[in-house]
């Protein structure tokens, strides 16, 4: 197959939402597009930053690691401009609720009884209900059992590695106060 016809199938693999979410795995590319893949991608990528996308690589945990590669907007400006956002402000509170309480887990998920008693106090039940069984079909989220933990979407659209640095220096910040206090009182 010619170099084209495999850009215009990587282009394809990448924006059809064949599962429940759009991006291609590791697997996929290869078994469409051949061993080359990469430098199928790399060429993709050269086209699409010319109107303003670019391939994403994406570290999903489900089972073994997988490597998943999306199409993203790069630019904040961009999405900024065209306006809006597509969540309510009680619903991203709620998201930010369950994401800080997930990454600030030691296995990286949270029973979700405790996400919506914690989201309780600052909203009704069932707009926590509500916004949950959202982000879980829109996949920002995952049921695995009672818990809670992060989806697909939230390791594509969110720094998670930055959201757990700025969350564990935060608590470091927080433990240096406490302490500090104590040893001026005795």
């Amino acid at each position: 197959m010619d170099m084209e016809r495999k850009i215009k199938r990587a282009a394809y693999l990448l924006l059809v939402r064949r599962h429940s979410y759009p991006g291609a795995r590791e697997w996929e590319l290869e078994k469409y597009l051949g061993r080359n893949y990469e430098e199928v991608l790399k060429r993709l990528g050269e086209i699409l930053i010319k109107i303003g996308l670019e391939i994403k690589v994406v570290n999903i945990p489900e089972g073994d690691r997988i490597l998943k590669h999306y199409l993203v907007v790069p630019e904040r400006s961009v999405k900024e401009s065209i306006g809006g956002s597509i969540f309510r402000s009680d619903e991203a509170a709620v998201l930010a609720i369950a994401v800080s309480t997930i990454i600030s887990s030691e296995n990286m998920r949270a029973p979700k009884g405790e996400i919506i008693e914690l989201a309780k106090t600052k909203l009704p039940q069932y707009r926590v209900e509500k916004a949950l069984n959202r982000f879980i079909r829109l996949k920002y989220l995952v049921e695995d059992g009672d818990y809670i933990k992060l989806g697909p979407r939230s390791f594509l659209e969110l720094d998670i590695d930055m959201l757990i640095s700025q969350f564990t220096s935060s608590l470091k910040g927080v433990e240096a106060v406490s302490h500090g206090g104590d040893r001026e009182e005795s």
